[in-house]
């Protein structure tokens, strides 16, 4: 299994150190152009990179925990998991856990 950490002086190599400052106003400029994107493209861009779906996975949650396969985002941005008995619960909010 490859590694899924790295850090960003690993990834440039030699190069300048990067300012933190820099870094945070990279991602929020493009969290801010995502923002305004159709949640059905970003919900599909979460898609192709999710580890997790159709996996079983462990979800805790402020309700307790909760297990069962990972299948999807609903259309309010809510983690669809489906118990193993065949309920479908969606998550708001809460750790993902392998």
């Amino acid at each position: 299994m490859r590694s899924l950490a790295t850090s960003l002086r690993m990834i440039q190599g030699q190069g300048a150190p990067i300012r933190r400052a820099d870094l945070l106003l990279a991602i929020l400029g493009r969290l801010s152009v995502r923002y305004r994107d159709p949640f059905e493209e970003v919900r599909e861009a979460w898609a192709a990179r999710c580890l997790s779906l159709g996996k079983l996975i462990s979800v805790q949650t402020a309700g307790g925990l909760r297990q069962g396969q990972a299948l999807g985002l609903n259309e309010n941005g809510a983690l669809l998991l489906r118990h193993e008995g065949g309920a479908i619960e969606a998550i708001m909010a809460g750790d993902v856990g392998w």
